[in-house]
């Protein structure tokens, strides 16, 4: 050989060594497809796990929906420049739901029944005499919702009280 010359590292190697190389070079190839592999069907998993669960549908509860449904209700029976005086949180006994708002208005109590009315129509039908309204009633999803009105005039203006109840059909 001539001293100038350069030889390659693998050149001076037997061919069983190279053999031997070459079978390392190959499982870590294999070790590494796997990884990935294993990476693959990983992410995989978890992205169709992610899309179960954001698929589904959320269910606040019954506890949200009844106080939504009083949120509802009281946007209907509550007439603007109205004040507020107590509100009794909706709550579940057995069967039944029940919620209670109280409010003075400026309405006279022929306004204000005919007000409501028109606000409630057609879900709800009205009970009781035109001129001494006493309540409301709709059947809804399974559900017979009452909505019972008093009213009393007080201090020159009128106070309402409304009782929900809710129960199962």
């Amino acid at each position: 050989m001539h001293p100038k010359t350069k030889h390659s590292p693998l050149a001076s190697l037997v061919p069983a060594q190279v053999a031997g190389l070459l079978c390392s070079f190959i499982r870590v190839a294999k070790c590494l497809a796997m990884t990935r592999l294993l990476k693959s069907v990983i992410a995989v998993s978890m992205l169709a796990a992610w899309a179960a669960l954001t698929s589904c549908t959320f269910d606040p509860g019954p506890d949200t929906r009844l106080q939504r449904e009083v949120e509802h209700l009281q946007e209907l029976t509550i007439p603007p420049g109205s004040h507020l005086i107590d509100q009794r949180p909706p709550t579940i006994q057995g069967w039944v739901a029940r919620a209670d708002w109280e409010f003075q208005t400026n309405y006279s109590a022929d306004e204000y029944s005919g007000w409501v009315a028109e606000k409630l129509r057609p879900d709800f039908h009205a009970y009781g005499s035109p001129s001494s309204l006493t309540g409301f009633s709709k059947y809804d999803q399974g559900d017979v919702e009452m909505l019972s009105v008093v009213t009393v005039p007080f201090a020159g203006m009128l106070q309402v009280t409304i009782r929900l109840e809710i129960y199962p059909d």
